[in-house]
């Protein structure tokens, strides 16, 4: 025999019944459960099970595999094994309309059935010929394999079956207790038991009771390892690789990172793979963005603003001046300066006719952060009166000119800006 079942006969005193080979061969412990009595019929996964190929007009070969066949919860599960290639013969095709065949597996055991048979084999159920032909259901104790396109008016003598398009694959896998099930013809069946996984189109899913989930659960603090590569959770919820993070697309203007707030309509930042950065409110399409303008630029389209930082103390004044105001603000690496100084001494400074102050007349010296990266020369106002003062990199300010012949009185106040870019 060569489609042997195990537990299907116990031995008699004529030596029949299962022998030791039936119980090596089959697969028993092969149970996916399907309920508290019943499993999953279906092939045992490993090679091509049950292959089926051309071997005439109206012949094909169906190769050896291993297979689970389910009865009734009463009678229990089938393990099948086809140890030899089978020849299976298909009867001519009808004169008007093409029909499709199934082959199955089939097991009868009369205790159940009532047949007066006691064996396992494969079964070529012959359909019915129609304009849309239904290939013919597998009940009972048996499993669907394969569905036959049988052209009307085929047969040996006219070129038989077209085995390139005739050929529908309805085989099915199935697993052990805790395995993973390999793909097969139909995703849509649904798990017994929370916590089941299978292997659909080479997606990993988890059954979680009521669906199908394409996840991985490791639980608050899991974590994964590829080699020397680690993916773990962050206590804040984020996701940390102790390791640098590679992504490669197709084309530069593929994105490689998108982030999106819960309720958002549009992604509020998006990475592209030529270095450019969108954003947006999630609201609306993203509306800014930086990206490489050329080489060295760093570039956009839109407006630029960052935040300023603010300095208003620090600079002392020399003897016979007081610092009336300062004020240093920075942004975007722009520094601008404000210094005003108060003439407390009761001597006035006056210009002479030339309107040069000889010598320089030292106002006050200012902290690094004041300091430009060379000497500027600027102006300076007392309102009444101008001239021009220097600051230079060791931070001093002096008044190198005035109105000529003209003074500068006590209370009178002198300002001076200047603005640079370190």
């Amino acid at each position: 025999m060569t489609v042997r079942s195990g537990w299907l006969l116990n031995r008699d005193a004529q030596g029949g019944g299962q022998t030791r080979e039936d119980t090596r061969v089959v697969p028993t412990g092969t149970f996916f459960p399907t309920g508290e009595m019943t499993v999953r019929a279906g092939c045992v996964p490993g090679g091509d099970p049950f292959k089926l190929t051309s071997s005439g007009a109206m012949e094909a070969t169906m190769g050896v595999g291993r297979a689970i066949i389910q009865g009734t919860a009463a009678q229990g599960a089938y393990p099948v094994a086809v140890t030899e290639p089978e020849v299976l013969v298909f009867a001519d095709g009808d004169p008007q309309f093409p029909r499709k065949d199934t082959v199955a597996l089939r097991v009868q055991d009369s205790t159940y059935d009532g047949t007066g048979q006691v064996r396992a084999y494969v079964e070529i159920m012959k359909g019915t010929p129609a304009a849309s032909p239904v290939a013919p259901t597998a009940t009972g104790t048996a499993e669907k394999l394969y569905e036959i396109t049988v052209p009307a008016g085929a047969s040996a003598g006219t070129g038989g079956i077209d085995w390139a398009t005739a050929v529908a694959d309805r085989r099915r896998n199935t697993t052990g207790v805790g395995g993973i099930m390999a793909g097969g013809w139909t995703a849509s069946y649904n798990g017994s038991y929370a916590g089941q996984y299978r292997d659909n189109a080479g997606v990993l899913e988890r059954w979680s009771g009521t669906t199908w989930e394409p996840v991985l659960r490791l639980g608050n603090s899991g974590r994964v390892e590829f080699g020397d590569l680690t993916v773990k959770r962050g206590t804040d919820g984020s996701l940390h690789v102790e390791q640098g993070v590679f992504a490669q697309r197709a084309t530069p203007t593929d994105y490689v990172f998108s982030g999106k707030a819960v309720g958002d309509t549009y992604d509020r930042l998006r990475l592209y793979a030529d270095g450019s950065m969108y954003m947006g409110a999630g609201t609306t399409p993203r509306d800014v963005n930086l990206y490489r303008g050329g080489a060295n630029i760093l570039k956009t389209d839109d407006y630029f603003e960052c935040a300023m930082s603010r300095i208003t103390s620090g600079v002392t004044a020399t003897s016979g001046w007081t610092v009336f105001q300062q004020d240093l603000r920075v942004r975007a690496g722009v520094t601008t300066v404000h210094l005003a100084f108060t003439r407390s001494s009761a001597t006035s400074v006056t210009a002479p006719a030339s309107g040069n102050i000889t010598p320089d007349l030292l106002l006050s010296t200012v902290p690094a952060a004041w300091r430009p990266p060379y000497d500027m020369f600027v102006a300076a106002s007392t309102g009444v009166g101008d001239g021009s003062v220097r600051i230079d990199t060791a931070g001093n300010v002096e008044l190198l000119s005035w109105t000529p012949s003209q003074s500068i009185a006590q209370s009178a106040t002198l300002r001076v800006e200047y603005t640079f870019i370190k």
